[in-house]
């Protein structure tokens, strides 16, 4: 059988305040009202819906507390109104997996790798970065940039490790697998705001760097992650 649009609505409602509790980190009761408030300065899916969120939070009142005397609910939201706010909890959960957006599995090199061997992956992959490790130490980030650079002078070994700088380590953030995904791309935004060139995000289980990958985002990712939202 399936669900009215009422019960659907409120499945909805439900999930995108379980949602916005996980964006504030908190485990106090704040009212919808005062959770939207706060999730519209962090979250760009909430701050894009304010306006109707805060109209179904209404409609959502008028729901519970409007039923007749067997205590069941006498309005039905309409179609546009039900499908609208299930795809913005859909959203908002799809969100909380940020490794659903990484590429992976992580294509690492190896310090001993050949440069034209990284070069080759690189371009399969069609990106301009790539992390190099040690076993499960992370040496550092190998980049198309310092490849050119090795191509036109060929001043050092044929050897991925030869080339890397600490510079190129620095261009990495290390974030866990349960980051939120505006907190994800706000490493993004700093670097734009700040004139610095973009950083490769490693996502790990903990988020920690002696950790092996589970995915990565570059700045070639972000056209298809934004696009999803």
């Amino acid at each position: 059988m399936s669900q009215t649009n009422a019960v659907r609505f409120l499945n909805a409602y439900v999930s995108i305040e379980s949602s916005m509790n996980c964006i504030v980190q908190s485990s106090q009761y704040r009212s919808f009202s005062m959770l939207l408030s706060d999730c519209a300065k962090q979250s760009r899916i909430i701050r894009a819906h304010q306006e109707d969120l805060r109209e179904y939070n209404e409609l959502r009142n008028a729901l519970v507390h409007q039923r007749d005397r067997n205590r069941e609910i006498i309005a039905e939201p309409s179609d546009r109104v039900t499908m609208d706010i299930e795809q913005i909890a859909a959203q908002l959960i799809s969100q909380r997996n940020v490794l659903r957006y990484a590429s992976k599995p992580v294509q690492k090199m190896k310090p001993e790798d050949r440069i034209e061997d990284a070069y080759q992956i690189m371009n399969h992959l069609g990106t301009t970065k790539i992390p190099v490790y040690e076993g499960r130490h992370f040496v550092g980030l190998l980049t198309l940039e310092a490849i050119a650079h090795w191509g036109l002078y060929h001043d050092t070994e044929n050897q991925v490790g030869k080339i890397m700088t600490k510079g190129m380590s620095d261009r990495v953030v290390f974030v866990p697998k349960d980051i939120s995904f505006d907190n994800m791309l706000s490493y993004f935004d700093r670097s734009i705001r700040a004139g610095k060139k973009t950083p490769a995000v490693i996502i790990t289980e903990h988020g920690r760097c002696e950790e092996l990958p589970m995915g990565i985002i570059t700045t070639q990712d972000l056209p298809k992650i934004l696009s999803a939202f």
